[in-house]
């Protein structure tokens, strides 16, 4: 169990206490990793105490949440700004580094990797204690590690609301800056079939227009209130949800199937509720008013999302169609 006794983690509170003061001193905060060595000429003797000593502050904070930590020691401890919380502190970091880029960018969409520092709310380090790089078995608090990437961050909390365990005052804050807790390509995927099922009642086909050109040539005949940007987008997904079937299927190539998403069971029954045309004829006319095979042709250079779900895998242009495909 964390909690342990006192005669479990060895040595009087006050003789911890002291030892907490040591490392406060030296290193301006009390995270304390498990590999620390106390200060001794005695190395071996230095490893226990120092193991002694993260296991007791780990006791601290439960006993804290427990109500069973006295008040005349939790005074002694604030005067070494002792953190009780520190997972709490480090997800208000990360959640004003998504306040900081939803300010900038104008989403809650972060690439998985991005490290988003803002003036006022950057990362201020804590010193690490000497001696723990390259030794196997180190467990460094939270407060000692870098911060993940934003986007990863808050996959993890679309993870924990999902398993049930994210606070709902975390989820709340969180809603309020206007994260949805689905993930970002399963937002992506709706949005897009949503657009393609306005399209198939709009028109009765699944085929949108191949190229902007085209597209606004299309609109300009038939109107139907979306731009020439969206049909071309709307195309590309169609393109690749048709790719998916067919990996589905056993019948795309080695090579294109790594490529390639699976098309889940659930997206699968979604589509066929609408009669989503999965192997479209080949050739036909381009005239708006006919039927709007698709063609071959050029695609439209535009902003193309991150998520890999929805990449285009064509084989002849591939390279531009990676900008297009996963929305």
């Amino acid at each position: 169990h964390l909690v342990a006794t006192m005669c479990d983690l060895g040595g009087t509170w006050e003789e911890n206490l002291a030892l907490l003061q040591d490392f406060h001193a030296r290193y301006g905060h009390c995270e304390v990793p498990s590999g620390y060595q106390v200060p001794m000429d005695d190395l071996d003797a230095g490893a226990v105490a120092g193991a002694r000593l993260a296991r007791w502050v780990q006791a601290q904070r439960v006993h804290k949440r427990r109500g069973q930590l006295p008040q005349e020691r939790q005074a002694r401890l604030a005067g070494l700004d002792f953190i009780y919380d520190p997972w709490r502190v480090r997800w208000e970091f990360m959640f004003r580094q998504l306040a900081a880029y939803r300010r900038a960018c104008g989403d809650v969409d972060p690439a998985f990797e991005l490290h988003f520092f803002q003036p006022g709310v950057d990362y201020e380090p804590l010193e690490r204690p000497e001696g723990l790089d390259g030794r196997d078995g180190i467990q460094l608090p939270v407060l000692l590690r870098p911060p993940e990437g934003l986007g990863r961050w808050l996959f993890r909390q679309r993870q924990q609301h999902t398993a049930g365990r994210l606070a709902e005052d975390l989820c709340r804050r969180l809603e309020g800056l206007g994260v949805e807790w689905e993930s970002s390509s399963e937002i992506q995927w709706n949005r897009s079939f949503a657009l393609m099922e306005r399209f198939k009642e709009t028109y009765g086909h699944c085929s949108p227009p191949t190229s902007v050109p085209r597209a606004e040539v299309f609109l300009e005949e038939l109107g139907g209130g979306f731009t020439a940007e969206e049909l071309v987008g709307l195309h590309y997904w169609v393109r690749y949800q048709r790719s998916a079937f067919r990996k589905r299927q056993g019948l795309v190539s080695i090579n294109q199937a790594q490529k390639i998403a699976e098309l889940r069971q659930d997206r699968l029954e979604k589509l066929e509720a609408i009669d989503f045309d999965f192997a479209p004829r080949r050739g036909g006319s381009t005239n708006a008013s006919s039927s709007q095979q698709p063609q071959e042709a050029k695609p439209c250079r535009r902003r193309g999302a991150e998520e890999e779900e929805h990449q285009e895998v064509g084989e002849n242009d591939e390279a531009q169609q990676q900008q297009h495909g996963r929305q």
